[in-house]
């Protein structure tokens, strides 16, 4: 979790009909083992740059053994995904 980069990054990007279209990710670290992931996509085409996808995330990294946490293990994630060009909730 040490390696893990932090923070905000940006992208641009031509998707749907849109020319262009703004992906924000936010990585935060929750606590030991677990990272938070917020995603937010608008469409920077239009007059008031709607948002078109938000999807939050929570990451834990279970490790095989606490000791030794490089053996490996498993993922859990959890995720909230609201699509606002069709209005349906994922979870």
């Amino acid at each position: 979790m040490a390696q893990f980069l932090k923070g905000k990054y940006r992208g641009f990007y031509q998707a749907g009909s849109s020319e262009c279209v703004r992906d924000i990710f936010r990585f935060r670290q929750v606590k030991d083992g677990k990272l938070s992931m917020e995603v937010t996509r608008r469409d920077m085409e239009s007059t008031f740059h709607r948002f078109w996808r938000y999807e939050n995330s929570t990451m834990s990294l279970v490790p095989v053994d606490e000791n030794e946490p490089r053996l490996g293990g498993k993922v859990q994630v959890k995720s909230f995904v609201v699509d606002f060009r069709t209005l349906t909730l994922a979870f």
